[in-house]
């Protein structure tokens, strides 16, 4: 999501030298190789677990898609009856979400940088 979409879309806005990038610290984004990247990308403008400056990871204003987007998410993919296997799941999710996800980000980026 990172490198294919956020990334592209901040170079494209030319705002990659000002946003400031938050982490949320899960345990897979926590890896070194995610904190390389990042820090090869963003140099000291991340906040997160691991970094030198620290955001409370629960705060439903600073971690939007924890508190939203996923319930959000859910609720769309549930709508219709529940799939049988795995793979339908994936397909229903993918199918539902569509460019939600894209149009969500971006929308959200471009907000944060208004403000």
């Amino acid at each position: 999501m990172l490198k294919g979409f956020y990334l592209p879309n901040i170079r494209r806005h030319g705002e990659l030298n000002t946003i400031t990038f938050h982490q949320d610290g899960a345990p897979p984004h926590y890896a070194n190789l995610v904190r390389d990247w990042l820090q090869e990308k963003f140099c000291d403008r991340m906040i997160g677990r691991g970094f030198d400056d620290f955001w409370p990871p629960y705060s439903p204003d600073l971690n939007p898609c924890d508190f939203y987007l996923w319930g959000y998410l859910k609720s769309v993919v549930y709508r219709d009856p529940v799939a049988k296997t795995l793979e339908d799941l994936k397909k229903v999710i993918r199918k539902k979400s569509g460019r939600l996800m894209e149009k969500l980000w971006l929308k959200c980026t471009i907000a944060c940088l208004s403000d």
